[in-house]
């Protein structure tokens, strides 16, 4: 909550000049239409920065332009036009199915856990997350009151898994709808280490 009040007033500034940026909490993005354009905003932005007092990481932060960036676990790539879950989160999610496929009895918190990993990638999968995790959110609905207790999974949760063992490399991929001289679109990020003093 935090940055989100200290980082607004940036946040303003930058898109009154014209700037397309997003943040979350101290992770920010902006896109610029060319490379030139692109290094400039970059510039602007770490003296605003500065000049906030805030503290940029130099390790974390890619400051100068590119067309392929990793933000909040997904991969934007401009230069093919489409997005895609990270290999980190991907794995992540594919060991906690195996994890669950071999558990007898998992708990609510255990569905809940899976199904919140696969909703958190609905912008690249698409509405299929919402279809394919029906019965696993039913029967985190049916034990909501006590989440840690451990029951069996029905034959329609244990297919919903097997589905997404199978599928989650698949439909991995989103592309973006593609205008006129979007190949030549450029993005950079931001990630701050601390607040301003």
């Amino acid at each position: 909550m935090i940055f989100t009040k200290v980082f607004r007033p940036l946040v303003h500034l930058w898109r009154s000049r014209g700037y397309m940026c997003a943040l979350y909490l101290d992770d920010g993005i902006f896109f610029a239409s060319d490379r030139d354009q692109a290094i400039s905003m970059s510039e602007h932005m770490q003296a605003d920065l500065r000049a906030a007092g805030v503290i940029t990481s130099p390790e974390k932060c890619i400051w100068n332009p590119v067309q392929r960036l990793d933000w909040l676990g997904i991969t934007i790539d401009l230069h093919q036009f489409q997005l895609e879950v990270s290999t980190k989160r991907i794995t992540s999610a594919l060991n906690l199915i195996d994890s669950l496929l071999c558990t007898n009895c998992p708990s609510a918190r255990d569905r809940m856990r899976i199904t919140g990993k696969l909703i958190s990638m609905a912008a690249v999968l698409g509405c299929i997350v919402q279809l394919k995790t029906r019965r696993l959110y039913e029967a985190v609905n049916a034990m909501f009151l006590n989440i840690y207790r451990r029951f069996m999974f029905t034959s329609t949760e244990h297919d919903e898994l097997l589905f997404w063992k199978r599928s989650l490399h698949v439909l991995n991929v989103c592309s973006l709808h593609q205008s006129a001289g979007a190949e030549r679109i450029y993005v950079a990020g931001a990630v701050y280490n601390s607040l301003p003093v």
